[in-house]
Parts: structure tokens; sequence; C-alpha cells
């Protein structure tokens, strides 16, 4: 009988470990539905830097309604990072993406031998790996059509010159 136990033993952590080694979640093929040639008028990127330190930096993606027939974009893939698309008024005619920059950003490490000096920092952010390959100046938009999410790739974004928001005013006594 202690025989019948271990072959039930084996057997069972056979049929375990197969079972785990499946759990990967299955990969979400994300195919582009048609791509559109853009021009200035109906979407553009723009850099911007804010004027003080800390105050942060990033690019933002606009794009106008009529380029992609009115549809209510949700994500946007530019320049290697995902960003959701601000929620937009109903008298708004663009949709606009805010990607976060590296520049000009307030971090405030305290590097101590205490770990428990280390309080406040902030963890790194994990760096995003889009599912589609681009060149710099193209986006892939991402819609709902009938509850299945659909994709379009923007071509040929054309890029504004920078805002350099101005630094604040000191309070002058």
């Amino acid at each position: 009988m202690n025989a019948m136990h271990k072959i039930g033993f084996l057997m069972s952590l056979f049929i375990l470990t197969l079972g785990f080694s499946q759990c990967t979640s299955p990969k979400v093929i994300m195919k582009i539905a048609h791509t559109i040639e853009v021009s200035k008028t109906q979407a553009y990127c723009q850099k911007w830097v804010a004027g003080v330190r800390g105050g942060g930096s990033g690019t933002n993606l606009y794009v106008n309604k009529s380029l992609v027939k009115n549809k209510e974009l949700i994500t946007a893939y530019f320049k290697g990072k995902s960003v959701k698309f601000d929620a937009i008024t109903e008298n708004s005619n663009i949709f606009i993406a805010r990607f976060k920059g590296d520049a000009n950003q307030g971090y405030d490490l305290n590097m101590e031998a205490e770990a428990i000096n280390e309080y406040g920092n902030t963890t790194p952010v994990k760096k995003d790996s889009i599912p589609f390959k681009l060149a710099n100046n193209d986006a892939v938009v991402s819609y709902l059509d009938n509850k299945v999410l659909k994709f379009i790739k923007l071509k040929s974004i054309p890029e504004k010159e920078m805002l350099a928001y101005p630094s604040t005013h000191r309070n002058q006594r």
C-alpha cells in the first residue's frame, strides 16, 4: 500500500506541475484595423516643460475627432509609451493623450544606511512596453467598435514647437 501512495503522490505532483506550467495568460493579438496619414490640422504632438524645478515635462498628443470619424478613443501608444486619453467635454473636438516625460521631475531621494530614513522615496516606475513597432512620429490609438477593441495607426504625426511654460513669479514683499 505504501508504494501505491507514492505513485499517487507522484502522479498528483506531475499533474499539478503540468497545470501550473500553463498559467501564463494568453497573448492578445492586437491587429491594426487601418492606417491614416496625418496632416497638421488632424493631429499633432507637442512637447512641454514646466518653468519651475520639479514641475515636470512631457508630450501631448492631440487628435481631432473628425480624423477618427468621431469614434471614442481610449488609449494612445506613442514613443514607446501608452496612456489613456483624457475625458473630453461635449463641445471639444480634440482628444488629448498626455505622456509624462523624464526631464524636470522632482525626485527627492533619501539614500541612508538606515532603511527607515528612506521613508517617502517613490518606487521606480516600470517602463512601458507597447505591443506595436512604431516609427518615432507614428502612433496607434484604440477605440471600441461594438464592444470589440480596435486600433488605428496614425502615420507621420507633425510636431509643433515645444511649450516652455514660464516660471512662477515670486511674491514680492
